[in-house]
């Protein structure tokens, strides 16, 4: 099972970001040499970059289809106020 990470700002102060979780090989995913993301966009382009994952294009449409099911339609919005 893939799971949704909100890193939140820990990783550059004010600058959300997120990562992926599987739970089957319990380590976190990654695309295109990254493991962290700023945004979906950004995501999107480190996993169509990811050219040596040697499956095929429609288990990518899937597996991509399936993190958009995954990932916040409000993310970063609730990460605006941390209390600081």
């Amino acid at each position: 099972m893939i799971r949704f990470v909100d890193l939140g700002d820990q990783l550059l102060y004010g600058e959300p970001h997120f990562t992926w979780f599987d739970t089957v090989f319990d380590e976190f995913v990654e695309y295109g040499d990254d493991q962290t993301w700023d945004s979906w966009d950004d995501f999107e382009h480190s996993f169509h970059a990811d050219d040596g994952s040697g499956q095929d294009l429609e288990f990518d449409a899937k597996m991509l289809a399936r993190l958009k099911q995954l990932f916040p339609k409000d993310w970063p919005a609730k990460n605006k106020d941390r209390g600081r």
